[in-house]
């Protein structure tokens, strides 16, 4: 494992390096084609100018495909190290641990769904009882109101039905 991990390194230094001085002799030949253009006004030259700058924006294309093919490779021999071992009996179980978490989660959230309804229904019967005592409060201050205006009521009536 240690041998292919040096292998993999030592060719991705070497690309590097290669990937490198093609850049460095391709921004050289385009930096002379350039100071070229300068003096003399030829098509050959201006070809040659975008054909460079084309090969240079390709490289750096290539470049970043490459690191993004690195990072796949190394999440991939991480995944294989993982199946490949011992160890993946162990993910098995570590997975098996996590759906049973995850079922427990969910059933205290159940739970929870179920106190919050069972609250909610409280709430609405202290709403209720709260509306039931302000109807005994008034009533409680009414009821004597009305019973001390019941005679003057009746008289009042009497008196203008003339029956006084």
């Amino acid at each position: 494992m240690a041998l292919q991990f040096f292998y993999d390194r030592q060719i991705h230094v070497l690309k590097s390096v290669q990937s490198f001085l093609i850049k460095k002799s391709a921004s050289q030949i385009l930096n002379t084609v350039k100071e070229l253009r300068k003096t003399e006004k030829s098509k050959t030259l201006q070809k040659a100018e975008k054909a460079l700058e084309t090969a240079l924006e390709k490289l750096k294309k290539i470049d970043e495909h490459e690191e993004k093919l690195v990072s796949i490779e190394s999440e991939l021999t991480g995944i294989r190290r993982l199946v490949g071992t011992k160890t993946f009996g162990e993910w098995k179980a570590l997975i098996s641990e996590l759906d049973k978490i995850n079922a427990r989660v969910d059933a205290l959230s159940e739970i929870k769904e179920a106190y919050e309804k069972v609250l909610n229904h409280q709430t609405e019967l202290l709403k209720q009882q709260l509306s039931f005592l302000t109807w005994i409060k008034y009533a409680t201050i009414l009821v004597p109101i009305a019973v001390l205006l019941v005679p003057v009521i009746d008289t009042l009536i009497r008196y203008f039905l003339g029956i006084i």
